[in-house]
């Protein structure tokens, strides 16, 4: 564990390092290193580029780690310095018990033309203290129990109806069944259920015949785009991608060995931009925009379920057995 630990400082470092280099100024602060309970600091991060890169700060979830939460993220603030640009993104976040905390490493993407390349921030500790109770000023007291409220007419009338009308549904469907034994009371249908690959194929179709983008509507385009892609996820991968943040689907794709680092990538520039135009209205270019379908598409493409033959005939036959 202590070589582990020491290999990942060595890579932090170097990578850093590297960011430095290609950004001349790069900064992580937290305007106080000690709150208290439910207090707020804000997590400040900086960029000074030049030579027209670019920075894309992300969207953190709601809850950045154990025991930390963020309230707030701000746009990000651009002002012009010496030489360059200066890029500043600031995040409000709180802790709702005492102790010692770490902020963890925060993914930054750092473009140079065709280049894109993933930094993080340095760790940094935050002290969260308690309030400090005098129990011989102020005297302490346990927790009231709950208290216990009658029971109003209209609940009880809503109870005795409900008791009523089941016992006429039982009744009804006892004598329908003296009445007519051999004849079944409902018909199923078996539904052929389609792989999560074609139906995501056949919404991508559809979302490029709406023409959204070329006609204006771009943050609508990337909504539905992403969904596509979140229920994608969700029904090939049994990840709850539709309650996930980008930063958190990306987060779990990576803990499930995805390993495609191409498309991974192209991934993780697709749902930037998605939360910069929703969000931030940040206004994507057609290049972009032709690009982001064609990362959902390659990705769906790269991890869809292989159906063999036999499968798929066999699913067929059932199917026309059961019509």
């Amino acid at each position: 564990m202590g070589i582990i630990r020491k290999f990942i400082s060595i890579l932090s470092l170097l990578l850093f390092v590297g960011f430095a280099g290609v950004a001349q100024d790069f900064k992580v602060r937290l305007d106080s290193s000690k709150i208290l309970i439910g207090n707020q600091t804000a997590l400040t991060l900086q960029v000074k580029l030049t030579n027209g890169k670019k920075v894309r700060f992300p969207n953190l979830p709601d809850t950045l780690s154990q025991g930390l939460e963020v309230v707030s993220q701000f746009a990000t603030d651009t002002s012009e310095v010496d030489n360059g640009l200066l890029l500043t993104k600031r995040y409000l976040i709180t802790s709702y018990d005492s102790g010692n905390y770490v902020v963890p490493q925060i993914p930054v993407l750092f473009f140079d033309g065709t280049k894109v390349d993933t930094f993080y921030t340095q760790p940094i500790k935050l002290k969260v203290n308690t309030v400090a109770v005098d129990s011989t000023k102020v005297p302490l007291y346990g927790i009231k129990g709950n208290i216990k409220a009658p029971y109003t007419f209209q609940e009880i009338a809503l109870v005795i109806l409900s008791i009523l009308l089941l016992i006429g549904i039982i009744i009804g469907i006892y004598r329908y069944f003296r009445r007519s034994k051999d004849e079944p009371i409902f018909t199923f249908k078996k539904k052929v259920i389609e792989p999560p690959h074609v139906i995501a194929f056949r919404e991508l179709e559809q979302l490029k015949q709406k023409k959204l983008w070329q006609n204006g509507k771009v943050k609508e385009y990337y909504s539905e785009l992403t969904d596509i892609l979140r229920v994608y996820i969700e029904e090939r991968m049994e990840i709850n991608a539709m309650e996930m943040t980008s930063f958190e689907i990306l987060a779990t794709l990576n803990a499930n060995s995805y390993s495609n680092k191409a498309i991974y990538d192209r991934l993780m520039i697709l749902l930037n931009t998605s939360d910069l135009v929703k969000f931030a209205k940040y206004s994507a270019d057609p290049i972009e925009n032709d690009s982001a379908s064609a990362c959902v598409y390659d990705f769906i493409d790269d991890t869809k379920e292989i159906i063999l033959a036999a499968e798929t005939e066999e699913k067929v036959q059932s199917s026309n057995e059961n019509n």
